[in-house]
């Protein structure tokens, strides 16, 4: 960290491939799915990557995974800012009605060739979207910002206990959505 806040092109390089993958998925799964139809993830998580390395001689070491938590806190208020806009009077997505089937296409997503890795994470996407908030949040908090138990329970203002049982909760639930959108619909018998 000290070298790539001297601007040290390696150092930089190696922050960039240990940081990266994170924010993007913390990206894929802090966006709704409303939103999600707007913006390219990949292009959030970039902006925010972007913007904390513009100012990464503000960042102050706090521990382990503090650098992670503050790359989401960018990631977050990139977002906030994304929701403000489009919240906007004649941009207000809560007003839009869904189009069905044609969503993907009206929403400009290209048609579904994509290999299975790519099929599983946007089932998985799916499936994170339908999950209550409080869910999403414990399940980004430990397994994408690899926060300790302690610390998610304190950052959702409830103990570690409960912090982990809402987590196994939460992986209960996320297995069931994913496993019924994985199964075939039933056949139809005349």
């Amino acid at each position: 960290m000290r070298l790539a806040k001297g601007n040290d092109r390696e150092a930089l390089e190696k922050l960039f491939e240990k940081a990266y993958p994170r924010l993007l998925q913390a990206a894929r799964f802090r966006l709704g799915p409303s939103l999600r139809a707007r913006m390219d993830t990949l292009d959030l998580a970039q902006t925010a990557y972007h913007a904390a390395f513009r100012d990464l001689s503000k960042y102050q070491y706090a521990g382990k995974g503090s650098f992670q938590r503050w790359l989401l806190s960018i990631l977050e208020n990139k977002i906030r800012n994304s929701l403000e806009f489009f919240r906007a009077k004649r941009r207000d997505v809560r007003r839009e009605v869904s189009l069905g089937a044609g969503e993907a296409v009206a929403a400009g997503v290209s048609p579904p060739l994509r290999i299975l890795e790519i099929e599983d994470r946007e089932r998985l996407e799916a499936a994170m979207d339908r999950l209550p908030e409080s869910y999403r949040e414990v399940l980004v908090n430990r397994y994408y910002l690899a926060m300790p138990w302690l610390e998610v329970g304190a950052h959702m203002q409830r103990s570690e206990e409960a912090a982990q049982m809402l987590c196994k909760r939460a992986l209960h639930n996320l297995r069931a959505i994913f496993d019924a959108a994985q199964r075939p619909p039933p056949s139809r018998s005349k």
